[in-house]
C-alpha cells in the first residue's frame, strides 16, 4: 500500500468517526444524566463536594482519544470540566 493510499484510508476512517460522533451528539444533547462517579467539577483537588447522584442535562459531546475505555465525553450544564460516558447513567424522561 502506498503512502497516499494509507493516508486516504486514515482520512476515510476519520471521516466516518466524525459522522458517527455528529449522530451521537444529536442523540445525546439535551438528555438527562445522573452522576455515578466521584465527579466534583474539579480537575484536581477535592475541596468541592462530590456530585454523585445529582442529575444534569448534557450540553455538548466530544471525542477524547486519550481515554481508550470510554472515548466519548460530555459536558453538563453549569460545568466546564468534561466527563466520560462511563461516569454517568442516563435518566429516562
Amino acid at each position: 500500500m502506498t503512502r497516499n493510499e494509507q493516508l486516504q484510508k486514515v482520512l476515510s476512517s476519520f471521516s466516518e468517526s466524525y459522522k458517527e460522533l455528529e449522530i451521537l451528539k444529536k442523540e445525546l444533547i439535551g438528555k438527562k444524566v445522573k452522576i455515578i462517579s466521584n465527579y466534583n467539577g474539579q480537575q484536581f483537588g477535592s475541596s468541592k463536594p462530590k456530585l454523585t447522584g445529582k442529575i444534569f442535562e448534557i450540553k455538548s459531546v466530544f471525542y477524547n482519544n486519550s481515554n481508550v475505555e470510554s472515548p466519548i465525553g460530555i459536558f453538563i450544564e453549569g460545568h466546564l470540566l468534561g466527563l466520560s460516558l462511563s461516569e454517568v447513567e442516563f435518566i429516562d424522561d
